[in-house]
């Protein structure tokens, strides 16, 4: 009996045992279950993660649909670039030829073809003609100047010169034999120049005068203009600097019904008007009026809009600023000393 009771005692112990085992079995494995459940839930996205993630998508979609579009934007602004560089490229050469045109038509205009300049040739001075023109000139006494000019034995030095494009020049020399210091020149169609010279060329102080001779029948065709002077500063051939130009007319002869020019005074570059400008006008009663205006390279600075008529305003009276003198734009070009010869 006795050892039966042990039995059983041992029998318990073992199956306590076993049943121990697998009690700790079952508590391992859960365990294990739970931290692997805890570790699932913590790596799996929370719902402001799982929108993170949406917009990270969407952002490398978007990504990728922006670099198809900046490329394709890319090569629009290149194509456009390229158009726009074509066009200017155009347009520059337009206007380097456009100003071409309008330096060729300046040298023309102020006789300064580049193909037929003007040359000094000698004149043998027997009568003294030319020495006695200096010399009242240089004195600067102006009537006995316009006097002289006005006489047939002076008239016919610049007739000898009719269909050349030769001077005659009295004054200084260089070592070179070019006009230097101060001389009188004597053109072609009754056009002179006392004054400075430098190296063969027109430079420092002189006046510039061309006087009109009228035949019969021929005092409508020229307006009844009967001198065109410049006096002032000069540079490299042309006026450039301070100086006037000066228009005589005679009014019993002048058919212009406005107003006509009689004097510009202020700043000349090159031969034509630039800066600050006065400018007298007359009618043909002999009433003036005064004007002033801005040019620059020989365009007037418009004081108002394009008219309908394609004018502007250019000038303003003294006095009354809201007078004004108006241009056709396509005549606001090469404003300066026209009909100069060199």
């Amino acid at each position: 009996m006795k050892d039966f009771k042990n039995k059983e005692i041992v029998l318990g112990a073992v199956v306590i045992g076993i049943l121990s085992v697998i009690a700790l079995s079952l508590i391992v494995k859960r365990e294990l279950d739970s931290k692997s459940y805890k570790t699932q839930v913590k790596s799996a996205p929370t719902a402001e993660q799982f929108s993170s993630i949406e917009t990270v998508e969407d952002s490398v979609e978007m990504e990728e649909e922006d670099s198809a579009d900046t490329v394709s934007v890319r090569e629009q602004m290149s194509d456009s670039i390229a158009a726009d560089t074509v066009t200017v490229q155009k347009n520059n050469a337009a206007a380097i030829k456009t100003k071409e045109k309008n330096a060729n038509q300046l040298y023309r205009i102020l006789g300064r073809d580049t193909y037929q300049p003007y040359t000094m040739v000698e004149r043998k001075e027997e009568d003294g003609q030319m020495a006695e023109l200096f010399s009242y000139w240089d004195a600067y006494k102006l009537q006995a100047v316009s006097d002289l000019i006005h006489l047939d034995r002076v008239r016919a030095i610049s007739e000898e010169l009719k269909g050349t494009s030769h001077y005659y020049y009295f004054g200084g020399l260089d070592k070179l034999g070019r006009p230097n210091g101060k001389g009188l020149a004597i053109y072609p169609d009754d056009t002179y120049y006392c004054g400075e010279f430098k190296d063969g060329l027109r430079h420092g102080e002189g006046m510039w005068l061309q006087v009109a001779f009228y035949e019969k029948n021929e005092e409508k065709l020229n307006l009844g203009l009967i001198e065109h002077m410049y006096n002032g500063e000069w540079s490299k051939d042309l006026p450039n600097g301070e100086g006037q130009e000066h228009f005589e007319y005679d009014y019993s002869i002048l058919n212009e019904k406005g107003d006509t020019i009689t004097n510009v005074i202020g700043t000349f570059k090159n031969g034509l008007y630039h800066g600050d400008m006065y400018i007298m006008t007359a009618n043909n009663n002999g009433n003036t009026t005064d004007w002033y205006g801005t040019c620059e390279n020989g365009s007037w600075v418009p004081m108002s809009e394009l008219s309908p008529a394609k004018t502007y305003a250019i000038w303003y009276a003294d006095g009354d600023n809201e007078r004004y003198q108006y241009i056709q734009a396509s005549q606001n070009i090469m404003q300066g000393v026209l009909g100069m010869k060199r």
